[in-house]
């Protein structure tokens, strides 16, 4: 799986555009496409370019014969690009460029490792970044991915059920309580202030179109909030955390402290002592240290018994009593009804 930022936003869903790791591909082969011709290839050849190795010069060879294959096919003119730009030595050079630091300065930023430290593809996005055209809040956001690769930028909602307690509406539209907004407005707002980047809504996401945000199927032939799950884990390779649409009292602090992750886990959940069951939807997933658990039960529908195997590696993520409480959510009418819980 190559590597995905969360900062380029539903690129890697739809590969409407070359993603930056791709970009990189490109320029090791020497070849430039335009962003019309890299339209024009099938969705499947765009995947395959994108997931290609290119670390030896075999496999830079490979690739190179395969986008040109695939760019003749498609009858896209490719260009050469300038030996210079193309060298591997431009960024693997033993210190970083001036323009790099400049920029870095200019954010009050520091190098996420030592540059020897950094592997190739790390240096290459760093350079290709420090160029000044690109947006600001692009280059800080690839640094701090760069820095804490284990931290969550994309905050996933799940907003798939039927709602049937709920006389079959869709929760996430439900008025927040003493707001204007919806939950999933709200939502989405607490997400910014506690520093995510991206949010996407995962399940049938139709009425929740004028929000203009990215969305993503359940995984076909599964049922149940699993499916969305599972989803999930087919396509993200960057941490993400899970809620849920329906829960009007999450904290911001709460949420960012969740995103930090664990260094050494697949899954980082809230678990109640006395059930001893776990909150799927307030909970932090690495999806590269899930991947024989998401292949191997497509037919699970208990979040409990997936999370409770030993491949999964799930830690328990604690809560004081108000982190508690703000984790309230709402299933059926009486629910929001009800007055909140008080926060202590």
């Amino acid at each position: 799986m190559y590597r995905m930022f969360a900062f380029e936003g539903d690129v890697h869903a739809t590969l409407s555009l070359i993603p930056l790791a791709t970009r990189r591909r490109l320029d090791l082969a020497g070849l430039k496409i335009s962003r019309e011709g890299w339209a024009a290839l099938p969705f499947v050849e765009r995947a395959v370019l994108c997931h290609l190795p290119v670390e030896t010069d075999d496999e830079i060879t490979v690739f190179r014969s395969a986008l040109e294959h695939f760019a003749a096919r498609a009858n896209v003119a490719l260009e050469p690009i300038d030996p210079r730009e193309s060298d591997r030595g431009r960024w693997a050079i033993g210190s970083p460029p001036n323009a790099l630091i400049e920029r870095l300065r200019k954010h009050r930023l520091a190098l996420p490792a030592p540059w020897s430290a950094l592997d190739d593809e790390a240096r290459y996005c760093l350079v290709k970044y420090s160029d000044p055209k690109k947006r600001d809040e692009n280059f800080v956001a690839l640094v701090r991915e760069l820095t804490d690769p284990h931290r969550a930028r994309t905050l996933a909602i799940l907003v798939g059920g039927d709602g049937t307690r709920m006389g079959g509406a869709d929760k996430g539209m439900l008025r927040a309580r003493e707001s204007d907004e919806t939950l999933v407005e709200r939502t989405v707002r607490i997400a910014n202030d506690a520093g995510f980047t991206r949010v996407i809504l995962v399940g049938r996401a139709d009425a929740y179109a004028r929000l203009a945000l990215e969305t993503l199927d359940d995984r076909d032939g599964a049922e149940g909030p699993m499916a969305g799950l599972y989803a999930l884990l087919d396509r993200e390779s960057a941490p993400f955390v899970l809620v849920g649409c329906d829960m009007p009292s999450l904290l911001a602090p709460t949420l960012a402290r969740l995103a930090e992750g664990s260094s050494t886990h697949g899954v980082l959940a809230p678990r109640d002592e006395a059930s001893g069951k776990w909150q799927p939807l307030f909970a932090w997933y690495h999806p590269s240290r899930l991947a024989k658990a998401r292949g191997d039960d497509r037919g699970e529908r208990s979040f409990q018994r997936w999370l409770s195997r030993e491949d999964v590696e799930c830690a328990v993520f604690s809560l004081t009593d108000r982190e508690s409480a703000s984790l309230e959510d709402w299933d059926t009418p009486d629910d929001v009804s009800r007055s909140p819980r008080e926060l202590p």
